[in-house]
């Protein structure tokens, strides 16, 4: 028998008992997660033994199991094991304990085997001031990212991409980077991390660097090979009128009002009442426009050195099928990463990113299906075809099944990034970088 859900809640703060906002809150090994709110406050769905991890980047991952109890406040510990990793900063690198600059890191092992597969997703609650929002619920849609909610004069206020060194712009989609190809992501923020982009960088920067193949010892040939298959679907839909209620109503406006005008297509006073409500089918327009979307994502890639050369090579195939009907997304991506030692001084190298990105545009109109279609509406009239008339005013409607099944809404996509560097040490802390 599975375990009872309850809801556990709970405060999470620092060491100074000071509550920290946007705390990572997820059910290990599942999906399921959420994030503090500004005082520190969240709330979980979760069963007997399940382990909740917080995780919040500057701090050590705690983990709590359930138990019986429904509150939980947790207080978190400054990661200072991580004050001497390097940080990637717009004009160089730096220890972290000797930065100044207001840049947050996100380590490629904290995306890693996450059942999720957009990066810009993966963002929100991992970098401080850093607010991420869908921008719509359709496969592939991008989401919409500001760095402590800055913006520009010129009207832009999107984060400027840098990708590998390449500067990939501030429309850049994060969906077309895989998520396992990633080494780190580092986040500008203030007018010093940030000047050497000038006004490209006004509302923030966004550095992501991918993996190379500098582990393993030489000539070893590293292979991994990651899939997972999950499912999403609706959690609770509107709940709407029924026939028998809705004619109940309608009849009832069109005997107390009769000869006033002026609802529009349900006017009550165009028409008589309905007689025989039971013999009117039931339609659950909802029903048939939603569906369980499963998501197949597959992740095979090949890494190692040669002594002087190291390489990555990965393929990523991504598959979504939206909760509604007729939408999708179907991502194809190939990484090459190449570098060489040419001597002591020099070395050399390339980043080469193909994708191909298929999406399927969501066909129906949400706002039509919930304010304008009629419960009483079928789908195909007496002669089967696809009605397209409101049977109470006779105005022409569109029939979301119809446009499931027979609109075309395409969205093609191919992005490649490709970019060649070398590096020359003129004196010990002194380097040469250029790149095409």
């Amino acid at each position: 028998m599975a375990a009872q859900e309850k809801i556990i809640s709970g405060v999470i703060s620092d060491s100074d008992s000071v509550p920290l906002p946007g705390v990572n809150v997820f059910i290990k090994g599942t999906n399921i997660g959420t994030a503090t709110d500004f005082d520190g406050n969240y709330s979980i769905a979760a069963s007997k033994g399940d382990i909740l991890i917080f995780s919040f980047v500057g701090f050590s991952n705690r983990e709590f199991v359930v138990g019986d109890q429904n509150n939980i406040d947790i207080s978190m510990e400054s990661d200072y094991a991580n004050l001497d990793e390097v940080v990637i900063t717009g004009y160089g690198s730096t220890a972290k304990k000797d930065l100044v600059s207001s840049i947050s890191q996100i380590k490629g092992e904290d995306l890693a085997n996450q059942p999720v597969a957009r990066l810009d997703n993966m963002l929100q609650g991992r970098a401080a001031g850093v607010n991420v929002v869908a921008s719509s619920g359709e496969p592939g849609a991008p989401a919409v990212i500001r760095v402590r909610g800055m913006s520009s004069i010129n009207g832009n206020n999107n984060p400027l991409y840098v990708i590998d060194g390449f500067i990939a712009g501030t429309d850049f989609n994060l969906t077309d980077l895989n998520v396992n190809d990633i080494e780190s992501i580092e986040i500008l923020k203030d007018a010093s991390s940030l000047a050497i982009y000038g006004t490209r960088g006004a509302a923030g920067v966004i550095i992501v660097n991918t993996k190379t193949g500098k582990s393993g010892k030489e000539g070893k040939v590293n292979v991994s090979i990651n899939h997972y298959t999950s499912f999403q679907q609706v959690y609770n839909y509107p709940e709407m009128a029924s026939v028998n209620d809705w004619a109940d109503y309608w009849n009832e406006a069109a005997t107390l009002i009769p000869g006033v005008s002026g609802f529009g297509e349900n006017d009550p006073t165009q028409a008589t009442p309905i007689g025989d409500i039971s013999a009117i089918p039931e339609v659950d327009w909802q029903d048939l426009i939603t569906r369980d979307g499963r998501i197949d994502n597959t992740d095979i890639n090949i890494s190692g050195n040669t002594g002087k050369t190291n390489y990555f090579i990965s393929y990523n195939r991504f598959n979504q099928e939206g909760i509604i009907e007729g939408s999708g997304l179907e991502r194809n991506s190939i990484r090459l990463n190449f570098d060489t030692k040419v001597n002591d001084k020099l070395r050399a190298g390339v980043r080469l990113a193909l994708t191909d990105r298929r999406q399927e545009v969501n066909k129906v109109n949400f706002n039509q299906v919930y304010f304008n279609i009629l419960p009483i509406r079928q789908i195909f009239d007496s002669s089967g075809n696809y009605t397209a008339v409101n049977p109470i005013s006779g105005t022409t409607q569109r029939n979301p099944v119809s446009d499931i099944n027979h609109r075309i809404r395409h969205r093609f996509v191919t992005n490649i990034l490709a970019n060649a560097y070398a590096e020359y040490d003129i004196l010990p802390d002194l380097t040469l970088r250029t790149s095409v």
